[in-house]
């Protein structure tokens, strides 16, 4: 799959290339920390999953804006940002922070391995804390 991560904390986008590196699912992935870069990277390039952690500013426009929605996880602090993501646009998956490797392991093979008859997304669920 082709990646993207959008992210504000920096120790969230350290985790998640820390964890992504070696995995056979992802065939790249890109790293922003700009919504409005991580748009247009994604609107002039094939990207297949989006890791979106849920407190950048520009998340909804960020999602509204895109000529083809991909797979996506929202990264969150705490399960009431949930609620923040009602009326997204797409079925996504989260992964609650801190979380471990496993978890992160988890949420990318259900993102990798679900296909959609209907739309390029997958079911709502939560990938857990820890």
């Amino acid at each position: 799959m082709n990646s993207i991560t959008i992210f504000n904390d920096m120790y969230t986008g350290m985790l998640i290339k820390e964890f992504s590196d070696g995995m056979d699912c992802l065939t790249s992935m890109e790293y922003f920390s700009n919504a409005m870069d991580a748009i247009k990277y994604v609107n002039e390039n094939p990207v297949d999953l989006i890791l979106l952690e849920l407190h950048l500013p520009e998340f909804m426009g960020l999602i509204q804006s895109l000529k083809k929605i991909p797979k996506i996880i929202i990264i969150i602090s705490d399960l009431p940002s949930v609620y923040k993501a009602s009326g997204f646009p797409c079925e996504v998956e989260y992964l609650i922070k801190p979380f471990s490797k496993e978890k992160f392991d988890v949420a990318l093979h259900k993102a990798h391995n679900y296909k959609s008859i209907n739309s390029n997304s997958f079911p709502i669920g939560f990938a857990g804390k820890n």
